[in-house]
């Protein structure tokens, strides 16, 4: 376990590297959206590179839905274990 402090307050908590690896693979997907949409509607239809860019950013529109869900689940467990870790802390 690592130890990282914020404030005067330490904690050991495990840091989960897989979940922060989850995280920045579907920023970049999320990013190759906002990349690929206008070369996607400004090219020439039915052109190589018009057709590439759209297939990059329908493949990478999956990515929005899990992205959203997991920030959002890790939001909201995240809050959750902190508000357990301070109320048990301070009740003693």
């Amino acid at each position: 376990m690592e130890e990282y402090s914020l404030g005067n307050i330490k904690s050991k908590r495990k840091i989960i590297t897989e979940a922060n690896i989850f995280r920045g693979i579907f920023c970049i997907y999320v990013l190759l959206i906002h990349c690929t949409g206008t070369p996607s509607r400004e090219l020439i239809p039915l052109s190589f590179s018009s057709l590439v860019y759209s297939f990059i950013n329908i493949a990478a529109k999956g990515a929005v839905p899990t992205f959203i869900f997991y920030c959002n689940c890790y939001a909201i467990l995240f809050g959750i274990s902190n508000y357990m870790y301070y109320v048990y802390t301070y009740e003693e």
